[in-house]
């Protein structure tokens, strides 16, 4: 297993709940999602009286109704059709795509100030919502052997992949963030045991040699 610094995984996780905290006053300080807001109040008030057949709900009563930036059908309406941002990417079922990759893109595609705040704030909220629930949960979960030290197990599959790279699960530790925003947060939490070090090797482009050796490619 991974050894783990207790004391830096509860660090981590309050800064990255004050990220998240962050991220979230955009939008309730955004005069644009608080006028969508509206709008997706008004869609589920008309969709939920076309259910009824006698009493209908006042608008008032959907005052709950907010923005889930987790919603792909939510987040299409937000950027395409309200802020009528440009469609760069599809999804497979060609609907346009909201992913991190996509909001990154359509940053460089307006000049508007509170598009870009939102943009950027879906973006951050996405890599510290991420963490927070794959990954804090099971470094806290991590098992106590009577050590002093909490270790990390997850599984790395053998033949999981095309290439021949091994994969992992429970969690994904390739999945760790690294180099991004919050690698070196992350990697914080991992603490050598009392008298070891941390030392890492890595092949350089091994699946490359790998195929050049299988397929005989003279290039």
């Amino acid at each position: 297993g991974m050894p783990l610094d207790t004391g830096m995984i509860a660090k981590a996780r309050a800064e990255l709940e004050a990220k998240e905290a962050a991220f979230l006053q955009v939008f309730k300080t955004s005069s644009t999602i608080q006028e969508y807001n509206l709008v997706l109040r008004e869609q589920t008030m008309v969709k939920t009286n076309a259910k009824l057949k006698k009493k209908v709900h006042p608008l008032e009563a959907f005052d709950d109704v907010e923005l889930n930036p987790n919603s792909g059908p939510q987040l299409q309406g937000l950027l395409y059709e309200y802020m009528r941002l440009p469609e760069v990417d599809y999804t497979d079922t060609g609907l346009p795509a909201t992913g991190a990759d996509t909001l990154e893109k359509l940053t460089h595609r307006t000049n508007n100030p509170e598009f870009l705040a939102i943009l950027n704030a879906l973006i951050g909220l996405a890599k510290v919502s991420k963490i927070l629930s794959a990954f804090i949960p099971n470094f806290e979960a991590a098992l106590r052997k009577g050590d002093g030290v909490q270790w990390l197990h997850g599984n790395f599959n053998i033949g999981g992949t095309v290439s021949g790279r091994l994969s992992s699960s429970s969690p994904n530790l390739q999945q760790l963030p690294s180099g991004s925003d919050y690698g070196k947060l992350i990697k914080s939490c991992f603490k050598a045991p009392k008298g070891w070090i941390f030392a890492g090797a890595d092949f350089a482009s091994l699946e490359d040699y790998i195929s050049a050796l299988t397929t005989k490619d003279p290039n």
